[in-house]
């Protein structure tokens, strides 16, 4: 599955380096699996697996403009 997750990043996001695209794959596939308490454990572990990397969220404005309204 994680494969699926990383060959859509790889299409979607062409022009970024590997280790980018490997990291956000990982990142994105498994947070919505893991208990929030566990996040910072799992955000420590892709940080030493990809030491001074910073690759953004995809945000949704529209979406997050929504939440905010029915907030």
């Amino acid at each position: 599955m994680l494969s699926d997750s990383y060959g859509t990043l790889q299409r979607v996001i062409q022009g970024r380096p590997e280790d980018q695209v490997l990291m956000r794959a990982l990142r994105d596939f498994n947070i919505p699996k893991i208990v929030s308490d566990d996040t910072p454990v799992f955000m420590g572990l892709i940080g030493d697996l990809f030491p001074a990397l910073e690759v953004p969220r995809k945000t949704d404005a529209e979406f997050e403009a929504s939440v905010r309204k029915a907030d």
